[in-house]
């Protein structure tokens, strides 16, 4: 559990850390190269020139340099998703930290807004729609809540959990950074997932001030799917997504959207035995 204050340090970036790292795993973690001059990709399949873990997906168009990720909407959105950049372990208990940004709208869904997924293999759905399984949260563009799902099975159809939701902003702030802190790690000795999103309105000054805006704790059963799972994935309806996955990933869904600062960090979760009481 993240007691009082919880900082523990700084990232790269000179953002407060809210959990210890797990120095065993450094290596793998992953700082956005966002700077130097202007750069664009458009094809789904493509990387960021500068660092190729990410890689694009859906449609538009997306651009890199001076410290951001510009995200322009079509139907559908860009996706940017960061991958494992060797074989084996990959991300499971991890803080992953960004400043987004609305500065336009277009093509909006009605899920638009800052969404953020974890613990997944949906680079590779296409090959075996059960990879998509994924925790997801999201700051919705729509009413300002703030949510998290899970997502079971991409295919000819998707199969999500519902949204547990909470309020968060009385209207959806543009033009304005929002900070965004995903943690996500399995309780020690369960198969409880626990979910935190904290929100920083500072722009990062002195590190942010991080508040958390949700958290929830994904037991076996309390996020069914709303539809049937298909018998051949190994995560059936109610079942938590555990272990170490190939993608963390960054989307929008509609409107045009500045990321900066971004991080992935694997952190330690050794003596946790519960998690902040939901706000």
């Amino acid at each position: 559990m993240l007691s009082d204050a919880g900082t523990v340090g700084v990232d790269p970036f000179g953002i407060k850390t809210l959990y210890g790292s797990d120095s065993s795993k450094k290596a793998s973690d992953w700082i956005s190269n966002w700077t130097g001059s202007l750069r664009t990709i458009s094809v789904a399949g493509l990387s960021d020139p500068q660092d190729p873990q990410t890689v694009m997906r859906g449609g538009g168009e997306i651009t890199f340099g001076n410290g951001e990720a510009v995200f322009y909407p079509q139907n559908p959105a860009p996706r940017l998703y960061i991958n494992k950049k060797e074989s084996g372990s990959g991300f499971e208990n991890v803080e992953f930290t960004v400043y987004a940004k609305w500065e336009g709208s277009g093509y909006e869904q009605s899920y638009a807004g800052f969404t953020l997924m974890a613990r997944t293999n949906h680079f590779l759905y296409e090959s075996d729609g059960c990879n998509a399984a994924a925790y997801y949260t999201r700051i919705w563009e729509s009413d300002g809540r703030v949510s998290f799902q899970k997502e079971y099975f991409h295919g000819a159809s998707t199969v999500y959990s519902s949204s547990r939701l909470t309020n968060l902003f009385s209207q959806f702030p543009k033009s304005q950074w929002i900070g965004m802190k995903y943690v996500v790690y399995t309780i020690p000795g369960t198969t409880s997932v626990q979910l935190e999103i904290y929100v920083d309105l500072t722009d990062g000054i002195d590190g942010g001030a991080w508040q958390l805006a949700h958290s929830f704790l994904d037991s076996k059963g309390v996020m069914p799917a709303l539809a049937v799972v298909p018998s051949q994935c190994p995560i059936q309806s109610g079942d938590t997504v555990l272990g170490s996955r190939y993608s963390c990933t960054l989307r929008s869904d509609g409107g045009e959207i500045h990321w900066k600062k971004a991080s992935i960090r694997h952190i330690l979760v050794s003596g946790m035995t519960s998690a902040p009481t939901p706000r």
